[in-house]
């Protein structure tokens, strides 16, 4: 493909220059914030040693957006303020007129505008479930309940837990940040791979608002609003809300099916959603504030397209399907526009909502204590249904000759439904999986105490950390298809039904109905020192940190195949510490390396799907990172390069029990020895003028598997050995991105954006039978924007942008279970929005 080409090109000539920025800053996007927006200030920050006026007052000063000379991002990776060059991390941050910019509404748009070594995925093309995997830490099913992720996500420091709310459309984030390799001392859990950390705005205390209007094909409709209220007595108000309606990308059969109760398009969205933020200042140095948000999801995932006989998949992979496809599905690299039959399909609603208050007390400008509570409340339900893809049943033991729907005793799967059909209607074979949640429900508390404070040579945080979560999990897997003559070619599409009875639960596992519950409890201490000694003159510095964690869980299932159990799950426990520690040396200002250990965990589970209610243990690493950071060119040119080393021990890997017969049987297991991960990732911003920004960013990766699973799957019968993988971590990835502001006239301005980004062909799935097929996925995509700014409007001052997603329109596979289906990316998507300013 051209465009692939030319980057590919363009990549390699600058990586022998160790090309690659480690961040895309706003400061590079000509929409650029404010300069008088910084972020949230603690004391004894490393910007203020470098301001002298800045460490008197306790305040630090914004960084200059929109000057090249002294283009600088402020961040709080390691809970206190820094310039992101100064910072031993290897992180990536995207600031808010950057994400505007490059339309990002949401983490699920991380798919689309991707960052170095993550991978954001939707789980079976559900961006409200979202597969987040880095620098080869994966998780295979993060929508169940009892399974935790391996990259934590944080809003305003509190921890989002479940899959179900990171896809959530984002308020107004001040930045995004993604911490790269183990975050285990300060983010604790489940930050074994990384961490994305959400910044909010705050409220200002000043009166103004901002309000947008988006729409664009496939009725595509986004408005979002916000407004900051004047202060009052000390109190400061700011509310933002928000609206998304997306009509659907595939249409769901060709006519309305009068058996169907539901058959909405696939790709729908709903979103609504709202947000109030006061700040409060009652005295000198304590700040208050609380956050409430509120947002109501609803949407039906991607399409699950079929494949055609033997098309591209091997020959001896079993086509069950395909003689009952009325008409052949189009190639994989074009677009799906509509399924090959009416299906059932219903939407799926996630309701969240999420408390935040946060206290900060500066005891003196050196000094700060802190406290942050969260308590967040997700539920999430809805069917899926898969398009005839998985769970084709012609068994003479489960479907007999002479079978009718009386005789196998076929059942709505949901109460109040009927099948609509006749009793004698013969049946020959059933297909049609639908995974049914029918409640998903989260509660979850946490509760952090922060000491941040500073010496002339030392930087110091400690902490304290206490965390809650409830989970029950009700779900249920149901057929929809049945096929009413012996060749499979006359279908009736029903709503979702089950078969009832002992033959029925015996052969399918957790096909009726399954309840579980989790209980997890986790506390925990930690302590970060950085010292830079005198005798180095401030240019040496050196960072410890430790954090002790107490973690459980407990496990119980309640209902299994409709049936009341009490499965007492083998609880989780575990104690343990988690180190870093961290070498850094300034040559300059501008120029520093440094080298990083770290550890940490993901936490153990047991797998929904699971027939014997199986548990596995936590996951940990091992991380080496070294990286540079420098800047050139009175800062006008950023190279950033980190090479990584992770070695994970007891991954965590799912496996289908029976995919053939029972694909939602499912179990996760540890598997033996060390999966060792290693990479590159560079990172380059060029700004050759005021008006032009030019990024590059790509990153290598290769890993080896344990041994110890070589030679057991070796072992093996050759029908149950598989090729085992690191899913969704390509060998080579590379972006591209070029922001210019074409006119300046007084405050008007004409700015243009373009990015591409693509990656080597990955699998989505860590196992693969050697009797099943999985589709490798792919990404390629450029996307384009447009923006007239500065239009003034009486008292306000508008923008105008016209935009495009996928601009050349490349159509590819971006999800794959281990059968011959697939998902696809979206087509390409035109839109225009208007803002307004005051």
């Amino acid at each position: 493909m051209k465009p692939k080409l030319a980057l590919m090109c363009v990549t390699a000539l600058v990586m022998p220059a160790t090309a690659m920025a480690q961040a895309s800053p706003a400061s590079t996007t000509p929409t650029a914030a404010p300069a008088q927006e910084a972020p949230e200030q603690t004391p004894a920050t490393n910007l203020q040693a470098n301001d002298p006026a800045a460490a008197a007052t306790g305040q630090t000063r914004a960084p200059q957006l929109n000057d090249a000379s002294t283009a600088d991002i402020v961040v709080t990776a390691q809970r206190r303020e820094e310039r992101l060059q100064s910072v031993p991390i290897s992180i990536t941050a995207l600031g808010g007129a950057q994400l505007e910019t490059q339309g990002v509404r949401s983490v699920a748009d991380l798919a689309r505008v991707p960052v170095n070594s993550l991978t954001v995925q939707p789980s079976v093309g559900n961006p409200q479930i979202l597969l987040i995997d880095m620098r080869g830490i994966t998780t295979a099913d993060p929508g169940q309940g009892t399974i935790e992720p391996g990259v934590a996500i944080y809003e305003d420091d509190v921890y989002v837990s479940r899959a179900q709310a990171s896809g959530n459309s984002l308020s107004d984030p001040e930045r995004i940040e993604v911490l790269r390799g183990p975050q285990g001392t300060l983010f604790g859990r489940n930050a074994e791979g990384g961490a994305i950390r959400i910044v909010t705005r705050k409220p200002t205390g000043v009166f103004g608002g901002d309000f947008r209007a988006s729409i664009g094909e496939y009725g595509n409709r986004h408005y979002i609003g916000h407004l900051n209220l004047p202060e009052f007595a000390g109190i400061s108000i700011k509310l933002d809300a928000l609206h998304d309606d997306v009509g659907g990308y595939t249409n769901n059969g060709t006519s309305r099916n009068p058996l169907l109760s539901h058959q909405y398009d696939f790709g729908y969205q709903n979103n609504t959603g709202f947000r109030s933020a006061v700040r409060i200042k009652p005295v000198s140095g304590l700040i208050l504030d609380y956050s409430y948000t509120h947002l109501v999801t609803k949407i039906t995932p991607d399409y699950v397209s079929l494949t055609n006989p033997g098309q591209r998949a091997p020959a001896s992979y079993p086509q069950f399907l395909a003689p009952a496809r009325g008409t052949a599905e189009p190639d994989i690299y074009n677009f799906n526009d509509t399924s090959w039959t009416g299906l059932y399909q219903d939407v799926n609603r996630t309701a969240s909502d999420a408390h935040s208050f946060a206290a900060s007390y500066d005891v003196t400008s050196r000094l700060q204590l802190k406290a942050i509570t969260g308590y967040r409340v997700v539920n999430f339900a809805g069917p899926q249904n898969l398009g005839g893809a998985f769970a084709f049943v012609n068994s003479p033991f489960l479907v007999p000759a002479g079978s009718t729907v009386a005789s196998l005793n076929i059942q709505p799967a949901y109460s109040g439904q009927t099948l609509g059909i006749a009793g004698n209607t013969p049946v020959y074979a059933l297909s049609g999986s639908v995974p049914i949640v029918r409640e998903l429900r989260s509660r979850a508390f946490s509760q952090e105490l922060q000491l941040i404070g500073s010496t002339d040579t030392l930087q110091y945080q400690f902490g304290a950390f206490y965390y809650h979560e409830n989970v029950d999990d009700s779900r249920a897997t149901s057929f929809s298809l049945i096929y009413t003559d012996p060749t499979y070619t006359n279908y009736l599409s029903l709503n979702p039904f089950q078969l009832r009875g002992a033959v029925a639960g015996a052969a399918l596992g957790t096909n009726g109905d399954t309840d579980i519950s989790a209980k997890s409890r986790t506390i925990a201490g930690y302590g970060q020192i950085t010292w830079s000694p005198e005798f180095a003159d401030g240019k040496l510095h050196l960072t410890g940190g430790l954090r002790y964690t107490d973690d459980q869980k407990d496990f119980l299932r309640t209902l299994n195949n409709g049936v009341p159990v009490n499965n007492v799950g083998t609880p989780f426990r575990a104690k343990r510490f988690d180190p870093m520690g961290t070498i850094a040396y300034d040559f300059t200002k501008d120029l520093n390396v440094y080298a990083r250990y770290a550890t940490g965990y993901k936490a153990a589970g047991v797998s929904v799907r699971s027939p014997s209610f199986r548990p596995f243990g936590l996951e940990s690493v091992k991380s080496y990172e070294v990286g540079i950071k420098s800047q050139f060119i009175n800062r006008a040119l950023t190279i950033n390069v980190a090479l990584f080393q992770n070695d994970i021990r007891d991954r965590q890997l799912n496996f289908q029990i029976d995919p053939l017969n029972a694909p939602n049987l499912v179990d996760t297991v540890n598997t033996p020895g060390t999966t060792r991960v290693r990479g590159i990732e560079a990172e380059v911003v060029m700004r050759p003028t005021r008006d032009v920004s030019v990024s590059f960013n790509s990153a290598y990766t290769t890993f080896r598997l344990p041994p110890e699973l070589l030679a057991i799957n070796a072992a093996l019968p050759v029908s149950a050995q598989a090729n085992y993988t690191v899913q969704n971590t390509p060998e080579f990835q590379a972006s591209s991105a070029v922001d210019w502001t074409m006119l300046r006239s007084g405050n008007l301005t004409l700015n243009a954006h373009a990015d591409y980004a693509f990656a080597s062909n990955v699998f989505g799935t860590g196992r693969i039978g050697i009797t099943q097929f999985s589709w490798p996925l792919e990404r390629h995509q450029g996307n384009a924007r447009l923006t007239l700014d500065g239009i003034k409007l009486g008292p306000t001052t508008a923008r105008l942008s016209i935009y495009a997603n996928n601009i050349t329109n490349e159509i590819y596979p971006i999800w794959s279970a281990p059968s011959a289906n697939y998902i696809q990316n979206h087509p390409r998507q035109v839109g225009a929005e208007l803002g307004v300013r005051f």
